[in-house]
């Protein structure tokens, strides 16, 4: 395993400092009850909390200067452009990553932090849990789980932690350029993957570690986010072709997920129509259909292109 690079005198001396980076858009409805929560961890770690606007056109800078946490802005949009502004501003040894969609239980930055007294774990993550869902795209989603979906169709064999809910030793992510901002979608992925090539190691699991995360709330924006994590798959595939192979098996595998669904979309639309169905479990395939296809149109738009065209 290759070294991690040394880690700060604080570390070193026993005491984890600890940065909570934010990245937020729009985001005046739940960033409050994020960082009221972040205000009860149970952690005992000496930790700063960052929020980086990324160019919010609500009142999301308004609701973050009612909390004691150093508000940065970056106009560049995209996920890793914030969290690199959060990491350029970071004291901590150890920089944790949330979205501001979230909500962590008490113990999650307990959880989180503390394996980090190992000086050779370099990125854990922690479990998400889907937040209650309160409209019909939610409840479609939570039921089908979208860490099920084709986002993991070849995702599945690589180790990966989610960027909503990931601990990264800042040494380390320094190492590694800090996070592609070229990426919109899939950042994680490419960063976990640059992260192990680097270091020779897995990210850590930390199943205890729980937030409860916030779904898109209608359909149209769940198909947008869909047809956008199908661009960031591909991505993740011309940027690092030996962990995301293309074969003509992979290939073949997805033609038929898709034909599969297609029918079932259409076989179950017939099927309420004739009282066989029940309206449920019809619309359940149509917006299964539609997510699938969606997602396929992006992945293959990426891989045709070479460039973002997000919906």
């Amino acid at each position: 395993m290759r070294s991690v690079p040394t880690a700060s005198a604080a570390a070193m001396s026993g005491e984890l400092r600890v940065s909570v980076v934010v990245p937020v858009l729009n985001g005046a409805d739940v960033i409050g009850d994020l960082l009221t929560s972040l205000r009860h961890q149970t952690s005992r770690a000496a930790a700063e909390v960052i929020v980086v606007d990324n160019a919010s056109t609500d009142a999301t800078v308004d609701v973050v200067r009612r909390f004691p946490v150093a508000l940065l802005s970056e106009p560049r949009r995209g996920p890793s452009a914030a969290r690199n502004r959060g990491l350029q501003h970071a004291r901590g040894e150890v920089v944790v990553f949330l979205d501001a969609d979230v909500l962590p239980t008490r113990n999650w930055l307990a959880e989180m932090t503390a394996p980090f007294s190992d000086p050779a774990l370099v990125v854990a993550g922690g479990r998400s849990v889907d937040y209650l869902p309160t409209t019909p795209a939610q409840r479609f989603i939570a039921q089908l789980g979208i860490r099920q979906l084709e986002y993991d169709f070849f995702r599945g064999n690589v180790p990966y932690v989610a960027g909503e809910n990931m601990a990264v030793r800042r040494s380390a992510l320094e190492a590694v350029g800090g996070w592609d901002e070229s990426f919109y979608t899939a950042e994680d992925l490419d960063l976990c993957v640059r992260l192990m090539r680097r270091f020779d190691t897995l990210p850590l699991r930390r199943p205890h570690a729980v937030l409860f995360s916030r779904r898109r709330s209608t359909f149209d924006a769940l198909f947008r986010q869909a047809w956008n994590y199908g661009q960031g798959l591909g991505r993740v595939h011309l940027r690092h072709p030996g962990v995301i192979p293309l074969d003509a098996a992979r290939w073949s595998a997805a033609a038929s997920i898709l034909a599969a669904r297609c029918a079932k979309a259409s076989l179950f639309a017939c099927g309420r129509t004739l009282g066989w169905i029940p309206p449920a479990q019809a619309e359940f395939a149509r917006h299964h259909w539609n997510w699938s296809r969606r997602f396929w149109g992006g992945f293959v738009s990426m891989l045709r292109n070479r460039e973002w065209r997000p919906r």
